[in-house]
């Protein structure tokens, strides 16, 4: 219960400052799912999102209690580190596997191997480990996802498409994770300096 006391009275403290921090880990997902950037792999990820950031933001505060000035520069420098690698990572793996379907304007998910039928019939120069599948040249995939009224699933293989979209939530969660401890690790080393 100790812990729980010692993040009252940090929000107590801190006041504006503890709910904005509380409210930015909780609705930075949110923010940026509406302008566009979250993964379109199910509707209700940003806000999965942001009930896992709060109990990351509730889980780190009570683990980063009473660690020493040193251990909290490390933290802090891990967690930022952590956040920039995520954060390239996940706009690089959405820059390359999301399209918009021409047809819908929708976008989608495109996997990392073609279905034997695209190898055989759409692509008659296919040479195994030559020809790129993942996801291919980006004039190439709009015309493929043309052909196939939009759906990937009739270009790459399910089980491709389906590994990009955990890949993609995995490095989004684990972008927002790494945000959050690096808020958190911040105000409550700020709180044990103003104690001392």
């Amino acid at each position: 219960m100790a812990s729980f006391d010692d993040f009252k009275q940090t929000v107590q403290r801190f006041g504006f400052v503890a709910g904005l921090v509380g409210a930015g880990s909780v609705l930075t997902p949110l923010v940026t799912a509406a302008a566009g950037f979250a993964p379109p792999v199910f509707d209700g990820l940003p806000y999965l999102t942001t009930l896992f950031m709060l109990t990351v933001l509730m889980v780190g505060f009570s683990l980063v209690q009473g660690l020493s000035k040193a251990r909290f520069k490390r933290l802090i420098a891990v967690s930022a580190t952590g956040f920039a690698i995520l954060s390239f990572g996940y706009l690089y793996v959405l820059d390359s596997f999301v399209e918009t379907d021409p047809a819908t304007n929708r976008r989608v998910i495109v996997g990392c191997q073609w279905t034997s039928d695209i190898r055989k019939n759409y692509v008659p120069d296919y040479v195994a480990g030559e020809t790129s599948e993942c996801p291919g040249e980006h004039a190439l995939v709009m015309e493929m996802l043309q052909g196939a009224n939009g759906d990937p699933a009739n270009i790459w293989t399910k089980e491709s498409i389906r590994h990009v979209g955990f890949g993609l939530i995995a490095l989004w969660i684990g972008m927002f994770a790494a945000l959050t401890l690096l808020i958190t690790s911040f105000v409550v080393s700020l709180k044990d300096k103003r104690a001392k």
